[in-house]
């Protein structure tokens, strides 16, 4: 059946449990279901979760391309934890819902923006489509989210119709663990890109026996790959989170863990290998962090 409605029709206050995924992590935006955190370059809130959206009071940050980094513009109005307030969604988006059975997994979300498509709220403009595929609502260990793109631009950036963000639970009820591969790359006319392909994981490690979710710590383990185009140059790339990257609820910023990243094919001990280290000052909450390249450091700004 295709209806125009919020997927998930549990309206559970009581449940308590967060999840948290991204593609550039940030585990502290607490999860409701899949929908919202597939935001991907949509950069808005798809009316698929059980409850809204973070208030706008705990703005978001160091989501990357899958997720908008200011929540300006969309802030919702409450009902017993849902969106009321739609009007501020892009004027082009249409958003479906199928299922294969009525009321029943899997289910998949359609946001669509058109052919010609608009500007948001955030001053992006978006056509095409992101295809969401549940098999489950994402707090069921075993359940997956799997987005997808078909002639999706962001201005005049294509993600490649191959691309895919797939989340999964791979926890337990008692212990939240997702994790999230990318593959993607995106594309500009001039026949630059940038590319990569990601696998990492995020598990809660403080915070689940309590019904608040600013106690929560989050930690998050992976690597990635990938080649960016510029002109007649391509550069390939390898990163691996060599410490635990710690994302606290509390906190905007990644604190603490690193980041290795290096050409592919050089070596380990190469001098164009670099280190991001999120927690050289003793791991405090501020959008700090020392990139080290070639032996010499940078301290730089998180945005």
């Amino acid at each position: 059946s295709r209806r125009r409605r919020s997927l998930d029709d549990r309206g559970r206050q009581g449940d308590r449990r967060r999840l948290v995924v991204g593609v550039h992590p940030d585990p502290g935006r607490r999860h409701c279901d899949a929908a919202e955190r597939q935001r991907d370059s949509a950069g808005l809130h798809p009316q698929g979760g059980g409850r809204a959206r973070r208030r706008a009071s705990a703005p978001r940050r160091g989501t990357g391309i899958f997720g908008r980094n200011d929540a300006s513009g969309y802030e919702p109005s409450y009902s017993n934890g849902r969106i009321i307030n739609t009007t501020q969604l892009p004027s082009c988006l249409n958003v479906t819902i199928e299922h294969t059975t009525t009321n029943t997994f899997p289910v998949q979300i359609i946001l669509d923006f058109g052919s010609t498509g608009c500007v948001a709220n955030d001053g992006h403009s978006r056509k095409g489509k992101i295809i969401i595929t549940y098999s489950n609502r994402l707090l069921y260990p075993g359940a997956t989210a799997t987005a997808a793109f078909q002639d999706f631009y962001i201005d005049s950036t294509f993600i490649e119709n191959w691309s895919t963000l797939k989340i999964s639970n791979i926890g337990t009820q008692d212990k939240l663990q997702f994790q999230v591969d990318i593959d993607t790359r995106l594309s500009e006319a001039t026949g630059n890109y940038s590319e990569w392909h990601s696998s990492k994981t995020t598990k809660q490690t403080l915070g689940s026996i309590t019904s608040s979710p600013l106690d929560d710590v989050f930690a998050i383990e992976g690597s990635a790959t990938g080649k960016v185009r510029r002109s007649d140059i391509i550069v390939a790339w390898e990163a691996q989170v060599t410490k635990p990257l710690v994302k606290k609820f509390s906190c905007h910023w990644i604190s603490d863990g690193t980041v290795s990243i290096r050409r592919a094919n050089l070596s380990s001990n190469s001098q164009w290998v670099g280190t991001l280290d999120y927690g050289y000052r003793y791991g405090n909450c501020d959008n700090r962090a020392l990139l080290k390249i070639n032996g010499v450091n940078h301290e730089i700004t998180l945005r």
